[in-house]
């Protein structure tokens, strides 16, 4: 059985990505929330919720260790959470870490998606980005255009390249995080941007 834990298991990435992996037998999940009202487990064997501040390190510390993946998906306090993640990966010996970042951080030009999400401005990205990418961890950033629930092909693109697309379907980042979960050496240390296939 793999080990995945969700860092903003009740944002809509999240509560995707938690559905995507419940649909696979081998996966079980830790999801951490401040507030358990906004997590139901569907399946009580393979979900351990823990209700507790992202920035408290014993509450960290009980959801990170023994883990196979990380998967960090917030939009608020980007930074800081990067920080507390990253530091805790490194102490409790967790090494691979997927973290959801937004096109739009280089000011890509070609895929209208220009504008990062308002709730984390695009210099927190990047400080986010920075924090992670120098972390001595197994990382992969992904970096999906402006997220839609509407069904649509989606292609990746290595490094900074914008991808053609500006919507990504939000089972899109789901299905990398599971070809990642198959593969944990896949996208190793990669910065890959999300893009729908027009």
């Amino acid at each position: 059985m793999k080990k995945l834990a969700i860092i903003g298991a009740t944002g809509s990435v999240g509560e995707t990505l938690v559905e995507t992996a419940l649909q696979r037998d081998d996966i079980m999940l830790t999801l951490l929330s401040r507030d358990t009202t906004g997590i139901k487990a569907k399946d009580p064997r393979r979900e351990r919720i823990i209700t507790g501040d992202v920035f408290d390190k014993v509450v960290l510390d009980k959801v990170l260790i023994g883990q196979d993946v990380v998967v960090v998906a917030v939009d608020k306090n980007i930074t800081a959470i990067a920080e507390a993640v990253v530091a805790t990966m490194k102490r409790v010996k967790t090494t691979r870490l997927i973290f959801v970042a937004s096109m739009g951080i280089y000011a890509e030009s070609k895929t209208g998606a220009t504008e990062v999400r308002e709730k984390a401005p695009r210099q927190a990205y990047l400080d986010a980005m920075e924090i992670v990418e120098n972390a001595d961890l197994d990382f992969t950033i992904l970096r999906p255009g402006l997220i839609d629930d509407e069904d649509e092909n989606y292609q990746m693109i290595k490094d900074v390249d914008p991808a053609s697309g500006r919507q990504v379907l939000r089972n899109s980042i789901a299905g990398v995080v599971m070809e990642i979960m198959a593969e944990p050496q896949d996208y190793r240390n990669e910065i890959i941007g999300i893009g729908c296939i027009e």
